[in-house]
């Protein structure tokens, strides 16, 4: 007998695998004798392989779940996705910034915040839309609060009237968030990067070089009443290198001491941009294999959960999907939040005059599939990276290492730590 196509092995020992469905999910641990190559050993005993057919280790079920999968493939959702800059200006010098050399005290106008307020309601004039997420990123966005809330009330209106539900996600810098601001929004998600305090101050300071570390941890400490609330839900990003991957369980260590309620930390690569003279010296293969494991590691004994899933992707990245779209400070448009704002070539208006329309404008993604690709549709692993986008290279899956995950996942469940793993179990 051998095993399915869609059926991954990992090492656990010398003497250990797990065999891994990636279409249902189903994880089995077993003695390495019994499997040679890809083939289940005969002397194997019945009830065991009974059980290797069940949850679909052998036969011909995963291809039938997978073909329903491919036939259900579109780039439709009623999830409705938009992000906004509301302007290009901050007061930090950070030295991996993407925008760096692109920064301007420009802020969004009222006439294309009314665009995209006409733009939100012919989408949903046009299509069921049961979620509407909103993203306000910058610059800083916090510098531009009053355009914040101009636009942010009308769409919150628009959702209460089309009964649509709501969530808004701000990427701020932390050191202007209020629990003024937060009494005024509901539905949100905060997310600050910070890492410890040495390597944050020496690339995220001020203008004037001074650190910034101490001011976002005092503005947190001064919002922990907000982060208390059940639809206020705080992030906090670390932007990995080679000087401070090894700091990471003292930071987390200090953010348990700030007994603040912290929904989620992730660790993040941090790029290198052309225009910048930072160098990360931490691969992103390390990376990937240290997020894996040591980070897990670290990041249970300080009590916090772990996001990444090994869940089915074969769905369509948020640029991908119809309708959805960043809309840049000028009223351009890109795809998502990862468009080069040099490409930018289609406005706001032009869409809603009726002259183009954003998913024919972007045709090369809102109707790209992974399964047309004629790599992506032979490579069993589609159904975890979700195929090859834009802004990937060398089609590598940048969420984790998927066999060091595999395995740090089964080291805990085997303690009765499953529940730290929550879109896992």
């Amino acid at each position: 007998m051998e095993l399915d196509k869609y059926v991954k092995k990992v090492d656990l020992s010398d003497e250990e695998m797990c065999l891994f469905n990636i279409v249902n999910k189903s994880i089995i641990k077993m003695d390495k004798k019994w499997i040679v190559d890809n083939q289940v050993d005969d002397s194997l005993d019945d009830q065991n392989k009974q059980i290797l057919n069940d949850y679909g280790f052998i036969g011909d079920n995963n291809q039938i779940a997978m073909n329903r999968m491919i036939k259900e493939y579109n780039n439709d959702s009623k999830t409705f996705i938009i992000s906004i800059e509301l302007t290009r200006n901050c007061f930090l010098n950070c030295t991996y910034c993407y925008e760096n050399g692109m920064r301007s005290r420009v802020v969004i106008s009222k006439n294309v915040m009314d665009q995209i307020v006409t733009y939100v309601k012919n989408v949903f004039n046009k299509k069921e839309v049961t979620l509407f997420k909103m993203s306000f990123i910058g610059g800083e966005p916090l510098l531009a609060k009053k355009e914040f809330f101009y636009i942010y009330n009308q769409l919150v209106y628009l959702c209460h009237k089309y009964s649509i539900e709501h969530r808004a996600i701000i990427n701020t810098n932390g050191i202007l968030i209020e629990n003024n601001f937060f009494n005024k929004v509901k539905n949100m998600d905060v997310c600050i990067t910070l890492t410890n305090k040495e390597d944050h101050d020496k690339n995220r300071p001020y203008a004037n070089s001074q650190g910034s570390y101490d001011a976002i941890v005092k503005k947190m400490l001064h919002c922990k009443q907000s982060f208390k609330r059940d639809d206020i839900r705080l992030f906090i990003r670390f932007n990995t290198n080679g000087e401070n991957y090894n700091h990471f369980d003292e930071f987390l260590k200090e953010l348990k001491n700030m007994n603040i309620d912290i929904f989620q930390v992730d660790p993040m690569y941090t790029d290198e941009y052309e225009q910048n003279s930072f160098r990360n010296t931490l691969s992103k293969k390390d990376f990937l294999t240290w997020k894996s494991t040591t980070s897990i590691d670290q990041l249970i004994n300080n009590g916090f959960s772990i996001p990444y899933t090994t869940q089915n992707y074969l769905k369509p990245c948020k640029g991908y999907i119809r309708d959805n779209c960043k809309i840049f400070y000028d009223g351009t448009l890109g795809i998502c939040d990862t468009y080069d704002f040099n490409k930018r070539k289609l406005s706001l208006k032009d869409v809603n005059d009726g002259k183009t329309d954003v998913n024919n404008f972007f045709e090369a993604f809102k109707s790209w599939s992974p399964l047309t690709d004629l790599q992506c549709n032979q490579c069993p692993l589609i159904l975890i990276c979700g195929g090859k986008y834009f802004c990937r290279e060398n089609c590598q899956f940048e969420g984790f290492d998927i066999d060091s995950f595999l395995g740090t996942f089964i080291k805990y469940y085997s303690q009765g730590k499953g529940s730290f793993f929550p879109n896992m179990v």
